[in-house]
């Protein structure tokens, strides 16, 4: 049997919500607590990341004044939040720090307590490479006023196309040896994206690419982690075996690694493109989503069941529409799964959803449907997060006062 993840350290505050399961459904307030405009970036695509203070960490995909992306940082202030930016992309504009956060998951915690991440460009190495970096950014210390000891921002690693590969999409995860995990959207020995190892050494990071994918892999987010140290993840295409994408493992075998795909999107009743992540639910059981496709055309949310004789694909949930979730799906200690759809919902907007299970079913929920033309936010492409007192968060791309996107939270 597949245990819960144990790589990513952020799905710990996310599993503090037991408390509340008992609690009887109550409405939900929707609320804008941030509406971006140019000056303070555009575009915040990411899932965002609640620390242990209460506060929200996320990216921007375009900086300020059109710049190349920033990571911001939201602090309360009474009954509001207080926005700052802690540190503003710089290549390709003289930079080698990184560019073009789009990374849907967001940022992760490490053991150090420092925030990770990846950007799909920058990484300049003698004016010739604009691949992508994954990168630290650090906190000043508890006794510094920030604006005195500023974050600091160390990239780990720049990508060089082959082997290693190119544009990282997702966000990464650890193991408990402190090394790093990923995979990148193109690149690799085919040109179509890996999955990447980063190994501490002598002070600095040693990259392994784990698998390159053939035609026409393409992952899209990143991985979640078992209790044996397997790595699963989703790709958009197979071109020999799944049309229409996949779900596959990867076992650790000595020096090398085993890849499966446990898995295969070959008819589009199923759902097809499964652009987001996977997670696990305590019992090993694997969630996720596809963006296109199934009985009502707007993707799917489906369940993969283990057993001695492989994964059971179940299809929990299907959207009606033409574009449904991105991003990877997040879980609750009672298997509560929350949501967004890029598009549709209600109003064309996207839409905030929560998946409840009951008597084994699947109880839907739309929690907010962002109006194509309005001011509350449209095409929400991060995911949700889960506050320990119940309370959701997460951004939209566009819509807002300024059409530059929107923060938003959801509360009981």
């Amino acid at each position: 049997m597949h245990k819960l993840v144990t790589g990513s350290l952020v799905l710990a505050a996310v599993f503090a919500v037991t408390a509340l399961l008992g609690l009887p459904v109550q409405a939900q307030t929707y609320k804008i607590i941030y509406d971006v405009g140019n000056s303070s970036g555009e575009s915040p695509g990411a899932t965002l990341l609640l620390s242990k203070s209460g506060r929200l960490y996320g990216t921007m995909q375009t900086g300020p004044n059109g710049g190349s992306g920033d990571v911001f940082e939201f602090r309360r202030a009474g009954a509001g939040w207080i926005f700052s930016p802690i540190h503003l992309f710089t290549a390709p504009f003289g930079g080698d720090d990184g560019a073009d956060p789009i990374n849907k998951g967001g940022l992760t915690v490490g053991p150090d307590g420092s925030y990770y991440g990846t950007t799909e460009g920058g990484g300049i190495d003698d004016g010739n490479l604009s691949l992508g970096v994954v990168f630290k950014i650090t906190p000043p210390l508890t006794a510094c006023l920030s604006a005195l000891c500023p974050w600091k921002l160390t990239v780990l690693y720049k990508f060089q196309n082959s082997p290693d590969g190119a544009f990282p999409h997702g966000n990464v995860i650890f193991d408990a040896a402190g090394n790093i995990y990923g995979t990148t959207n193109e690149g690799g020995t085919y040109g179509y994206g890996t999955v990447f190892k980063l190994a501490p050494s002598n002070g600095g990071w040693t990259e392994t690419a784990l698998h390159s994918f053939p035609c026409c892999g393409l992952p899209d987010a990143g991985l979640a982690m078992d209790g044996a140290g397997n790595l699963y993840g989703a790709i958009l295409s197979d071109y020999y075996n799944a049309h229409y994408g996949a779900v596959f493992e990867l076992n650790p075998a000595g020096n090398d690694w085993n890849y499966s795909v446990i898995h295969a999107f070959t008819d589009t009743t199923e759902g097809c493109y499964p652009y987001g992540g996977v997670v696990f639910d305590e019992e090993g059981n694997l969630y996720a989503t596809t963006t296109q496709c199934g009985p009502g055309n707007g993707g799917t949310v489906f369940e993969l069941s283990p057993s001695d004789s492989g994964w059971t694909f179940q299809t929990i949930y299907s959207f009606v529409g033409n574009r449904g979730p991105q991003s990877t799906l997040t879980i609750d200690s009672g298997g509560i799964l929350y949501g967004t759809t890029q598009d549709d919902g209600a109003h064309g907007g996207g839409s905030v959803f929560r998946l409840s299970p009951s008597g084994g079913g699947w109880n839907f929920t739309s929690l907010h449907d962002f109006i194509a033309d309005g001011h509350d936010g449209v095409y929400p492409v991060g995911g949700v997060t889960l506050a320990p007192d119940g309370t959701l968060y997460g951004t939209t791309v566009n819509g807002g006062a300024y059409n530059a996107g929107v923060v938003w939270q959801i509360t009981p």
